[in-house]
Parts: structure tokens; C-alpha cells; sequence
């Protein structure tokens, strides 16, 4: 698989967090990098403040603290956690940040599994990277059915109750 998963904002950070997808160091060291950059959100400066070994209850308080600052969602439970990293995969997929199959199995592996009614929607990903698998002559075919499937995804999600894009 590829290496782990970015954040590219607090609400994607919190999404990974809560689905227990990255580190807690990782958010503190990515705090560190967007404080270094300029934000100057009081929480995320002292979550930058943290030793990396901070426990992750005190982490994700401070993540959680975050995300009720002006302009930010709140990931507080699963199924959002689920839908917003799903909808991230998709974009990596679509702009060519991950390989369509790899793309496709995290969303496979890290979401459905986790977020198991969530499943329903990401069945077109499960399939298409159970296919790639096991069909090693049409991974060309999978790989562009995956993309359009990320595609479609964020469309269909555009308009319905995820609608968190």
C-alpha cells in the first residue's frame, strides 16, 4: 500500500483521527507545520505545543477544540470521519495524487470497513479493487473504472446527504 494518508485541513485531520488512520504525532506535527506557515489558530498552537508523545484522548481534544473554531466542521463521529475521508481518496484519485487501485482499496480498507454504513455507497470502490486484484489481465479497464467511479462519487455526493466537499 502507499505510504499514509495527508491532511490537507483540520477537518480532514480530525477525520483521520477519529478512524484512527494516522498518528497522534502525526496531527501534532502537522499543528507544527501550518503554525510554521501561519495559521494562527490558538488551538493548533497548542496542539504544535505537544511532545510527540502525547497521549491521543489530549490530542484529539485539542483537534476537536479545532475544528468549533469559525470556518470548521466538526468530524465527531464515524460516519462523517468515514464520508470526509472517502470524499478526499476520491479527489486523490481523480487528480492523480493516488494510483486508482490504491486509492480504491483505502477506501476499501479504511472506510467501509470501518464505517460499515458507508459500505453501500463505497461498493463500486470494493468491487472494482476486489477486480484489479484478482484480474491481473484488465487492470488498465479496473484502473479507469475506478477513476470514473471517483468521479461519479463526487458528484453523487456533491448532492446528497454527504455533501461535505
Amino acid at each position: 500500500m502507499a505510504g499514509p494518508l495527508e491532511a490537507a485541513n483540520v477537518r480532514e485531520l480530525a477525520a483521520l483521527r477519529r478512524l484512527d488512520l494516522v498518528a497522534a504525532s502525526y496531527a501534532i506535527e502537522w499543528a507544527a507545520s501550518r503554525i510554521a506557515e501561519g495559521d494562527t489558530s490558538e488551538n493548533l498552537t497548542r496542539l504544535a505545543s505537544l511532545p510527540p508523545d502525547t497521549e491521543a484522548d489530549d490530542v484529539d481534544s485539542l483537534l476537536s477544540d479545532a475544528l468549533h473554531e469559525p470556518d470548521r466542521l466538526p468530524a465527531r463521529d464515524a460516519r462523517v470521519a468515514g464520508e470526509i475521508v472517502a470524499q478526499k481518496l476520491a479527489r486523490d484519485i481523480v487528480k492523480g495524487l493516488i494510483a486508482p487501485y490504491e486509492g480504491a482499496k483505502r477506501i476499501w480498507i479504511d472506510v467501509a470497513r470501518r464505517v460499515e454504513d458507508l459500505e453501500p455507497a463505497l461498493r463500486p470502490f470494493i468491487g472494482l479493487a476486489s477486480e484489479w486484484e484478482d484480474d491481473t489481465a484488465h487492470r488498465q479497464e479496473y484502473e479507469e473504472d475506478i477513476r470514473r467511479a471517483a468521479l461519479d462519487f463526487l458528484q453523487e455526493t456533491q448532492q446528497s446527504e454527504f455533501g461535505l466537499s
